[in-house]
C-alpha cells in the first residue's frame, strides 16, 4: 500500500500558514457573501453609524486614537465572517472596543463602556442622571423604562 503511512512514519508536526490580512478582492467575496438581502448602502450606513458609535465611545472615555481604530478594524473583521442581519451593531462595536482596549493595554471595565454607551444612546438619561459629572449611572436607570423603548439587550 503506498498511501498509507506508519504513526512513526508521519512528521511530528505540521505547519500552518495563515494570512492576517486579506486582498480586496478577498474582502469584497466575504462581505458579498455575508451582506444577503442587504443593499451595498444599506450595509455602509450600517458601518458608518458603528464606526461612529466607537469613535464616540473612545474619544468620551479618553482612549488613544490606535485604540478606537483596532475597534473599528475588529468590528469590519467582525462582519466578514458573521452576517450583519443577526447581531446588534451596538452590541459588536461595544465588544471590539473592549477587546482592542485588552490588545492595547488600556484597560477599563465593561461596566464603564456600558455606562459611556448608554450615554451615547440615550441622552435624555443624562438629564435625569443624579451624577454630578453628566455619566449615566447604571444602577439607577429604570429598567422599565429602557424595556418599553426595546433598548436593553437582556430580560429584566
Amino acid at each position: 500500500m503506498e498511501g498509507t503511512y506508519s504513526p512513526s512514519q508521519l512528521p511530528a508536526s505540521s505547519i500552518k500558514y495563515h494570512h492576517s490580512y486579506f486582498t480586496p478582492a478577498e474582502v469584497e467575496i466575504m462581505s458579498e457573501k455575508q451582506r444577503g438581502k442587504m443593499t451595498v448602502t444599506q450595509e455602509d450606513k450600517i458601518r458608518q453609524n458603528a464606526c461612529g458609535f466607537i469613535d464616540a465611545i473612545g474619544s468620551r472615555i479618553g482612549f488613544p486614537r490606535r485604540t478606537i481604530a483596532t475597534g473599528q478594524s475588529l468590528y469590519h473583521r467582525f462582519h466578514l465572517f458573521f452576517p450583519r442581519k443577526d447581531f446588534n451593531f451596538h452590541d459588536v462595536a461595544l465588544a471590539a472596543l473592549y477587546v482592542s482596549t485588552k490588545m492595547h493595554d488600556t484597560l477599563k471595565k465593561p461596566r464603564e463602556l456600558l455606562a459611556a454607551s448608554y450615554a451615547i444612546r440615550f441622552p435624555d438619561l443624562l438629564s435625569k442622571s443624579k451624577s454630578p459629572f453628566g455619566e449615566v449611572d447604571i444602577d439607577t436607570v429604570d429598567p422599565q423604562n429602557m424595556t418599553d423603548n426595546g433598548c436593553l439587550p437582556w430580560n429584566v
